[in-house]
C-alpha cells in the first residue's frame, strides 16, 4: 500500500472575498495506475491560526476547489492546504501552506479628459485616480488611448510601476478618442475604468515656408535659414518684373493672412489666371466689395472678380478707360470652409471668369447691352446656360495682378490663398474644368508669368491656423534623430540657425518644425544640408564655440585602444580580458596666427580652447576626412616662438575618445 505525495503546486491568487475564487494542485503518487478519488481543504485565519473552513472529504477527481464569494472576509490574510485520498484508498499528507490575502478589488477613474470633453490641443493629458477599501496601496498603472472605433490602439503608456497615474500624449491628430485606465494594488488585484470619450480639436501652427541649407565651410558649420510669417497686415510687393519670353516665371514667394500681394509685370494681354482659396471660418463669410481678384494697368483699366453676398452672386467687373462692364452671377452658395478656385482669361476679343466651388463650374462672360453706352451693364452666364456673344474689342493691356485683393483699402477677400498661377497659356474651358475638378495645380513651363504658392498663414490647407510661438530644429542622421534647438519668434522677416556639428560630407535632413504656445505642433518643412571644410575642429556641442586646429604642424596621429583587464592566475601568466568597446587617443597641435580665419590674437584663441577644457565635459572633435568622436581633453600646451611679434602661437592638446559623435 503506496500513499501518494502531497498535493504539489497549490496555487491561490489574492482576492476580493466579495467574489469566488479557484484553488488548484496536482495530483502525484509512486503508484501511476491510481488517480485522484477524493480531496479536503482546510483555509485558517494566517495571524490566529483559527480553522476558517474545511470543506471535509469531497469525492471528485478535479483538483481544484471553488471558494464560494462572501465565504471569507476582506482585509484578512489566510492559509490554506490540502491533502487528497487516491482510487484504492490511500491517503496523502497535508500539503504545505500557501499564504494568501482578501482585500477589495481597487476602483479607477479617469479624471481628465471629462466625459465628451473636446481638447483644443494634440497634447493631451490623461489622469486618473486610484482607491481602494482597506487602503491597499497602487502596485502600478496602465493607460491606453483608443481610436474612434474603441479597439484600435492609438497611445500606450505600458504598465507602470507607479503612483503617478498620469499619460501626456503627443501629436493626436483632430478626431475622436477613448481613454482607459488599468490599476493593480499592491495585493495584486486589478481593475479597468470604463472607457472616457474626448474630442480633439485644435488649430496647428502655420507650416513653415521656405527653407534653405548653406554650408560654411569656414566655420565647419551649415546655416538653416526659413521665411517667418508675420501676422500684421503690410503691403507686400513681388521682386520687380518677372515675365521674360521663354523662360520661368517668378519662384515661390510668401505673404502673410491680411497682406496685400501683388506683382508688378511686363505688360501682357492674352492669359489665364487661376487661383486657389478656402474661404475663411468665419461667421460674416464674406463682405461686400470683397475682391477676389484683380489685374490692372492703371486706376480706369482693371478686370476684377469679387463676390456681393447681400444676394449671393459673384460680379465680373471690367473697366476700359474708365467705363465698366459688370456682370453677375445667379446666385452661388457654398458652406464656410468650402474649397474652390478662380479663374480668369483674356484671349484676343473676349473676357470670361471661372467660379469653381462646391464641385460645380460656373462661367461668367460681359455681354454688352446698348442701351446706355456711358455705363454699361451685362447679364451672367451661369452654369450650362447659353449666353449670347460675349463683348469684342475689350482687350486691354494689364501689367498688376493683385491676389485676393484690390489697391483700394477695405477690399481684401475673407479667404485664405494656396496657390496663384499666371500663365500665356490659354487653357479652353474643359482645361478649366479638368484642372478644379481634378485637383490639378500647376508647376512651371515657357509661358508662365508668375507661379505662387502662399505659405504660413496663407496656406490654403490650414484654414485658421495658430500663431507660431517657435521652432524646432531637428536633425536626421543615420536613423537618429537628435534636437539642435529652439529659435523663437521674433519679427525678423528671415530667422537662422547655425549647426555647428556637423561632420565632414555628410548629409544631414533637417527638420523646421513650428510650435505654438499651447505646444501644438504643425508640419515640419524639411531640407538637406552637408559642408566641406579643411583641418581639426574642436567643438563645444551645447554653445557651438569652436576651435580650429587648421595649420596643423605634422600628422595626425590616432591610436586606437580596447578596454584591458588583468586576472592573477596560479600559473605563470596572468589572464588579459579585452573590452569589445575600443576608444581612440591622439594629439592636435596647430599654428595659431594673429587673427587668421578669426578676430582674435594668439592669445585670445589660446583663451578660448583653455576655456572649453576647462568646462570639464565631453567637447565634439570632427576632422575634414570624415572623423567625428565626443572626447575629453587635457594638456592644453601653448609655445610662444622667439620674437614672436605676437603673430603666431603654437597650440597643443591630447585627447581620449569617450564616446562616438
Amino acid at each position: 500500500m503506496t500513499a501518494p505525495y502531497a498535493p504539489s503546486q497549490v496555487n491561490i491568487s489574492n482576492f476580493d472575498a466579495s467574489q469566488a475564487a479557484t484553488l488548484t494542485w496536482l495530483f502525484s503518487s509512486p503508484d501511476s495506475t491510481v488517480h485522484q478519488a477524493s480531496y479536503r481543504v482546510q483555509i485558517y485565519n494566517n495571524s490566529t491560526n483559527a480553522l476558517v473552513l474545511d470543506t471535509g472529504t469531497i469525492t471528485t477527481t478535479m483538483q481544484q476547489y471553488t471558494i464560494p464569494a462572501n465565504t471569507l472576509v476582506n482585509r484578512t490574510v489566510y492559509k490554506v492546504r490540502v491533502m487528497y485520498t487516491d482510487s484504492v484508498g490511500n491517503a496523502s499528507p497535508w500539503s504545505t501552506y500557501v499564504v494568501f490575502t482578501c482585500s477589495s478589488t481597487p476602483s479607477v477613474t479617469i479624471t481628465s479628459p471629462t466625459v465628451s470633453q473636446t481638447v483644443a490641443s494634440n497634447v493631451v493629458q490623461v489622469t486618473a485616480s486610484y482607491a481602494q477599501a482597506q487602503g491597499v496601496l497602487e502596485q502600478s498603472y496602465r493607460i491606453v488611448v483608443y481610436g474612434s472605433d474603441q479597439s484600435t490602439i492609438v497611445a500606450d503608456s505600458g504598465t507602470l510601476f507607479n503612483t503617478a497615474n498620469l499619460f501626456t500624449v503627443n501629436g493626436l491628430s483632430n478626431g475622436n478618442y477613448y481613454a482607459q485606465a488599468t490599476v493593480t494594488s499592491a495585493d495584486g488585484l486589478s481593475a479597468t475604468s470604463a472607457k472616457v470619450p474626448f474630442t480633439v480639436a485644435y488649430t496647428s501652427p502655420s507650416q513653415t515656408p521656405s527653407i534653405s541649407a548653406t554650408p560654411l565651410p569656414e566655420a565647419a558649420a551649415i546655416r538653416l535659414d526659413w521665411h517667418n510669417p508675420q501676422e500684421n497686415p503690410a503691403t507686400y510687393l513681388g521682386p520687380g518684373p518677372t515675365y521674360r519670353q521663354g523662360k520661368w516665371g517668378q519662384a515661390i514667394q510668401v505673404a502673410a493672412y491680411g497682406e496685400k500681394v501683388y506683382w508688378q509685370l511686363t505688360a501682357f494681354a492674352e492669359f489665364v489666371y487661376l487661383s486657389w482659396f478656402i474661404t475663411n471660418q468665419a461667421s460674416n463669410m464674406m463682405t461686400a466689395h470683397q475682391v477676389i481678384a484683380h489685374l490692372h494697368s492703371n486706376s480706369l483699366n482693371f478686370i476684377q472678380l469679387r463676390y456681393d453676398p447681400s444676394d449671393s452672386k459673384f460680379v465680373l467687373e471690367q473697366c476700359i478707360n474708365g467705363r465698366s462692364i459688370t456682370t453677375k452671377s445667379e446666385a452661388v452658395t457654398f458652406s464656410s470652409g468650402a474649397q474652390g478656385m478662380v479663374a480668369l482669361r483674356q484671349d484676343e476679343s473676349t473676357i470670361a471668369a471661372f467660379v469653381c466651388i462646391g464641385g460645380e463650374v460656373y462661367k461668367i462672360t460681359p455681354q454688352a447691352y446698348t442701351a446706355n453706352p456711358p455705363n454699361t451693364y451685362g447679364k451672367a452666364t451661369y452654369g450650362s446656360g447659353t449666353y449670347a456673344s460675349s463683348v469684342s474689342g475689350t482687350v486691354q493691356d494689364l501689367n498688376t495682378v493683385f491676389v485676393g485683393c484690390a489697391p483700394a483699402d477695405g477690399q481684401e477677400a475673407n479667404m485664405l490663398f494656396d496657390q496663384t498661377l499666371l500663365t500665356g497659356k490659354l487653357l479652353t474651358d474643359n482645361d478649366i474644368q479638368s484642372i478644379y475638378l481634378n485637383s490639378i495645380q500647376q508647376t512651371y513651363d515657357y509661358q508662365t508669368m508668375f507661379l505662387a504658392n502662399f505659405d504660413g498663414t496663407l496656406e490654403g490647407g490650414d484654414v485658421s491656423g495658430t500663431a507660431i510661438d517657435h521652432w524646432q530644429i531637428v536633425r536626421l542622421y543615420n536613423g537618429q534623430q537628435k534636437l539642435l534647438g529652439t529659435v523663437q519668434k521674433s519679427e525678423n522677416p528671415t530667422l537662422s540657425f547655425v549647426d555647428s556639428t556637423p561632420l565632414a560630407d555628410a548629409t544631414y535632413q533637417y527638420n523646421i518644425v513650428p510650435y505654438d504656445a499651447n505646444g501644438n505642433s504643425g508640419p515640419p518643412m524639411i531640407v538637406q544640408g552637408s559642408v566641406s571644410f579643411d583641418g581639426w575642429w574642436l567643438t563645444d556641442p551645447d554653445t557651438g564655440v569652436s576651435f580650429q586646429f587648421y595649420l596643423n604642424v605634422g600628422d595626425v596621429e590616432i591610436q586606437t585602444n580596447y578596454g584591458r583587464n588583468e586576472y592573477k592566475t596560479f600559473g605563470r601568466y596572468p589572464v588579459v580580458a579585452y573590452a569589445p568597446t575600443r576608444y581612440r587617443t591622439g594629439k592636435l597641435s596647430g599654428w595659431v596666427v594673429d587673427q587668421f580665419m578669426t578676430t582674435q590674437t594668439p592669445y585670445e584663441q589660446y583663451q578660448t580652447l583653455q576655456s572649453m577644457i576647462d568646462a570639464h565635459k565631453p567637447l565634439l572633435l570632427r576632422g575634414d576626412e570624415g572623423w567625428g568622436m565626443m572626447v575629453d581633453c587635457y594638456s592644453p600646451t601653448n609655445t610662444i616662438p622667439t620674437r614672436n611679434h605676437k603673430q603666431y602661437n603654437k597650440i597643443e592638446i591630447q585627447w581620449t575618445e569617450v564616446a562616438s559623435a
